[in-house]
């Protein structure tokens, strides 16, 4: 190809006399350029600029190294270089236009970070799991909420809390400062995971909203006192709060919507003012044990009781359920005086689901009374229950008697408990879920 390429051009070589004049060289040069160039190259004469040429071969590598990321990218093989930078890898995976590499990043995260520098962590991190706690694609925002627990508990673990707010000043230093650095030690601010915790305990997929609720309940289990505080109690729990005690502001373009574009967005901040109600009274529910017996008395209480008469149903089922677990947590005189009246509320509630939750949590209502309050409690709700209306409150009434039964002192069961109990077992056979029941209905 060369030796053709040679043959068939005019070199313009002048062998004559030495003063050959610019022009001349100017044009053998032109002509020797052609050497390099095959039959089927682009055969337009193009003089080089090697710094431009250094530039574009230098610049915009990260890019480059993006689009690279192609669908069939062996992403485990990447994690696994020990040449590229934990950064870059995060940075790769996290713009990547695939889900399954951002699934796959989300599930990584708690592994990686041990090796990134913590300020680095902070800075790129945690904008990365807010992004995709708001992923389109369910299996992203599914493997943060797999994950979240761990990666939120490494940098309470690793970094303080601040309560200052961030100032432009601050944004703009020189983060690879050294001496800046260890005077002032990295730090998270204040509520920086509650928007994360916030898209995913408002998922649409009830998988995800229970994982989100599950990593809630696991930090709090591992945090200090005052981080529970800071970030659960007044975090967390405050933020949603604020869906149902201050309407959400409506932007100017959603005002210009229209009527019904007014009526829809009304529609949704109820449905999500409803919502933020009862992820309220379940959060609170599972970390009564770990908040303790003066917080739930103090501040959970309190709560619930905001709710009870302006809440549907589901909620109201939800705080009775809310209630027993208190029983196990408070002392014996707030279980009188606060929440037994407010179970009494409940009882003869006219929605058949609220008065079969109040079975549900009968043993745990009655198991912090005396004796004698405790059995006229339990008579009453049996004699009410038995035959109530519904089928389904006359089996839940039975179906508890056991454990009820169970929490009583030995040798001070009542004898009526005793012979309802028994009764069971004698059902004619179109009644043999009754049989059932008084069979294995013991804890």
């Amino acid at each position: 190809m060369l030796l053709y390429a040679f043959d068939c051009l005019d070199l313009g070589l002048h062998l004559g006399d030495n003063n050959e004049d610019d022009t001349q060289l100017e044009q053998e040069d032109k002509s020797l350029s052609y050497l390099v160039l095959a039959n089927d190259q682009d055969d337009s004469y193009d003089i080089i600029d090697t710094e431009s040429l250094l530039a574009e071969m230098s610049a915009d590598t990260e890019d480059k190294g993006i689009k690279e990321l192609g669908v069939d990218a062996d992403v485990v093989h990447l994690f696994a270089d020990p040449n590229l930078p934990p950064v870059e890898k995060v940075r790769m995976l996290a713009k990547s236009d695939y889900d399954f590499h951002r699934a796959f990043l989300a599930r990584e995260l708690v592994n990686i970070l041990p090796s990134m520098d913590l300020r680095e962590a902070i800075n790129l991190i945690i904008p990365v799991m807010r992004e995709f706690s708001a992923d389109p694609q369910e299996s992203v925002r599914e493997s943060v909420a797999s994950q979240l627990d761990k990666v939120v508990l490494f940098f309470f673990k690793h970094a303080p809390i601040s309560f200052e707010p961030v100032s432009t000043e601050n944004q703009t230093q020189d983060s690879n400062n050294t001496q800046e650095a260890f005077i002032h030690p990295p730090s998270i601010q204040h509520d920086i995971f509650t928007p994360i915790f916030m898209n995913l305990l408002l998922d649409q997929n009830a998988g995800i909203a229970h994982q989100t609720r599950e990593a809630v309940k696991s930090i709090s289990e591992n945090i200090p006192e005052t981080i529970l505080e800071s970030e659960i109690i007044n975090g967390i729990i405050a933020r949603l709060e604020r869906l149902y005690s201050t309407g959400n502001p409506v932007d100017e373009n959603q005002k210009d919507a229209g009527t019904h574009g007014e009526v829809d967005l009304e529609t949704d901040q109820d449905g999500e003012a409803e919502l933020g109600k009862m992820l309220v009274v379940v959060l609170l529910t599972s970390l009564a044990s770990i908040l303790g017996q003066d917080r739930c008395t103090n501040v959970v209480l309190p709560k619930l009781q905001r709710l009870i008469n302006s809440s549907q149903f589901y909620i109201r089922k939800e705080i009775v359920i809310a209630l027993g677990t208190l029983c196990k947590v408070v002392n014996q005189k707030v279980a009188i005086e606060k929440l037994l009246p407010l179970y009494d509320g409940f009882i003869r509630d006219d929605t058949w689901h609220i008065r079969r939750a109040c079975c549900t949590v009968l043993a745990s209502i009655v198991s912090s009374l005396p004796v004698e309050m405790k059995t006229k409690k339990v008579e009453e709700i049996y004699d009410l229950y038995s035959v109530d209306v519904s089928r389904s409150v006359r089996h839940s009434i039975m179906e508890v008697l056991g454990e009820v039964i169970a929490g009583f002192e030995e040798g001070k069961v009542p004898d009526s408990l005793l012979n309802h109990f028994l009764d069971m077992g004698q059902q004619p056979m179109s009644e043999h879920e009754l049989a059932v029941m008084c069979a294995f209905s013991f804890p």
